[in-house]
């Protein structure tokens, strides 16, 4: 993991870092939306 941090570290920190960690929250959060979507499907379904 230290190589994926690296490049976000060596340049501007506050510029790189903040964007990546909100993409990262979204992507979580949308993950988790599309999770309980499909166990709502599933319990439907089921």
């Amino acid at each position: 993991m230290s190589w994926l941090v690296r490049p976000f570290l060596n340049r501007e920190r506050r510029r790189r870092t903040v964007p990546f960690v909100l993409a990262v929250v979204v992507v979580a959060l949308a993950a988790v939306l599309y999770l309980e979507l499909v166990a709502t499907l599933l319990a439907y379904t089921g």
